[in-house]
């Protein structure tokens, strides 16, 4: 992890003259309207309270070690699944629903409306880990990877172990060729989900040009 920080902080200090948006630039949004469907029948209620308990620390603490320890790809898919919906969960559902917005938003092509969105998202819990690391993902959609970086770094300062931004780093870091700074992210990514396919598939593609060999 002291790699990954010092590769954030090597290009923050090398992309410093580059124009980085501010995240309070954007118009604050007003909150969405949450409705909710009564449910009628005794089961689907009793479901609906078991789906809803929320995990604490300790649970989620539990999670990552089964994580590291799961032995197929499968198994370490369902267990990263409650750990992500912790994370998305983890900003209240005003903040959620925000970011989902803004994720449906970048995928057809309206960046603009997407970084409103997940701007007015993060305005309204900043200390939304999972919400950086989609602001990361927004930004890097769009190109900028001097906001894409700086949205990691704060997602990882609060959440060593958000996975995904570690992989989306590795991204950012690939598509500008820092290949040594790109495959110290995917390997840290690996360290806390070994059976991240995608991780391991980008750090073998690219460990020749990390490790000073031509392909």
């Amino acid at each position: 992890m002291k790699l990954v920080f010092a590769t954030i902080a090597a290009l923050s200090v090398s992309l410093a003259g580059a124009p980085v948006r501010a995240q309070d630039d954007a118009a604050p949004l007003d909150e969405p309207t949450i409705e909710t469907t009564p449910l009628d029948a005794a089961g689907e209620a009793d479901d609906a309270e078991e789906r809803q308990e929320p995990l604490e620390p300790a649970d989620l603490d539990e999670l990552f070690e089964d994580l590291a320890a799961a032995q197929t790809e499968e198994d370490a898919a369902f267990i990263a699944e409650e750990i992500e919906t912790f994370w998305r969960e983890d900003g209240g559902p005003t903040a959620e629903l925000l970011v989902a917005r803004a994720l449906e938003a970048a995928e057809e092509g309206e960046s603009a409306v997407a970084r409103e969105l997940v701007t007015g998202a993060l305005e309204l819990e900043p200390e939304y880990a999972w919400g950086w690391a989609q602001s990361a993902l927004i930004s890097f959609a769009d190109s900028d990877h001097v906001e894409a970086i700086a949205s990691i770094q704060h997602a990882l300062e609060l959440e060593p172990r958000l996975y995904e931004a570690l992989f989306g780093l590795g991204a950012v870091l690939e598509d500008m060729e820092r290949w040594e700074g790109a495959y110290a992210a995917y390997e840290q990514a690996l360290e806390i989900y070994p059976m991240h396919a995608e991780a391991r598939e980008r750090l073998e593609d690219i460990a020749p040009r990390a490790h000073g060999r031509d392909l």
